[in-house]
């Protein structure tokens, strides 16, 4: 049988995937509440909700800041196996075969993936690959300068990838706490419509100016995952957009993508675009075009390359 709809708290189930909702919903109904607390009810429901309220703001602001920093540290690390599998491991390859041409010994002892290793796989093969490069050129005097190049760029790739580590870590932990403050307040303000039901049971439309119904009914989805051929384009999702809204993108593949609003379905790009590497940003809904453009599009330029993708509305 399915749950008497009263026994579902609406309040929960609309910011359970997005924070910014939950946000949302709590700063409307904490406004509305301070509006009409001359009212000595409202005043008792005020004064219970509005501490939930400024610990989930605390919580959200606290979230965001941390994120970023992770965002920003990620980027570094991605930046850097975009250039090791764009360009370093190029010049690397480059500079072995002017000393040792391809079909030698020598060059399978340095190379036995060639550039394949350097280019694919997770992040930390990728790593293990460029470690495993200046021990395997060891003493060689012909390409010790190469070695304390390659040297130099895994000081970076660790103090990065470290970064990125520590920086997981705090984010961790500033979502576990928001996630505690966006439940209480859910539960308080669904306290609180159990509450202005018995004030305004005559005349229930008198509860409506309490709750932010737009969140409410538009639960919509706000995150996508996707991948494109070589090439491709792709309609990610048709919103309405307002001109605070962010948008978080995440490129994971290897191609540089290009986002973008276009007002009608499966267009190319023609106006402005977002273009992205390997790599994470936050980002305001405008640097995509127009906020009047209601599709969201994603364009793989390369011709050869497949490109992978996460986007979430904010």
């Amino acid at each position: 049988m399915r749950n008497w709809i009263y026994e579902t708290n609406p309040f929960l189930n609309a910011s359970e995937t997005s924070y910014p909702n939950a946000l949302k919903l709590s700063t409307f109904h904490d406004s509305a509440l301070a509006t009409h607390q001359t009212d000595p009810f409202i005043l008792g429901l005020y004064n219970g909700f509005h501490p939930l309220h400024l610990s989930l703001k605390d919580a959200y602001d606290g979230w965001i800041a941390k994120g970023g920093i992770q965002q920003g540290e990620g980027l570094n690390l991605n930046q850097l196996l975009y250039m090791l599998s764009h360009t370093k491991i190029q010049a690397w390859d480059v500079k072995i075969q002017s000393v040792y041409p391809q079909n030698t010994p020598e060059y399978k002892k340095l190379m036995p993936g060639r550039r394949g290793p350097f280019q694919a796989g997770t992040q930390d093969q990728r790593i293990h690959a460029v470690k495993a490069l200046p021990v395997a050129i060891g003493s060689d005097v012909a390409l010790a300068s190469l070695k304390a190049e390659i040297t130099g760029f895994i000081t970076l790739l660790d103090d990065a990838f470290t970064n990125q580590k520590q920086s997981l870590s705090t984010t961790k932990k500033e979502g576990v706490t928001l996630e505690t403050a966006r439940v209480a307040m859910c539960i308080n303000q669904y306290a609180n419509l159990g509450a202005l039901m018995q004030k305004y049971a005559a005349s229930p439309e008198s509860i409506e100016t309490y709750f932010d119904l737009k969140v409410l009914r538009h639960m919509q989805q706000v995150f996508f995952t996707g991948q494109l051929k070589a090439g491709d384009v792709y309609t990610i999702v048709k919103h309405t957009f307002s001109e605070d809204d962010q948008i978080y993108l995440n490129n994971k593949g290897v191609a540089p993508l290009e986002f973008y609003l276009s007002p009608a379905k499966g267009e190319r790009p023609s106006g402005t675009t977002y273009k992205l590497a390997h790599g994470e940003q936050t980002i305001p809904i405008q640097s995509l075009g127009k906020i009047s453009d209601i599709f969201v599009m994603v364009y793989n330029p390369d011709l050869h390359l497949s490109g992978e993708y996460e986007l979430e509305i904010l």
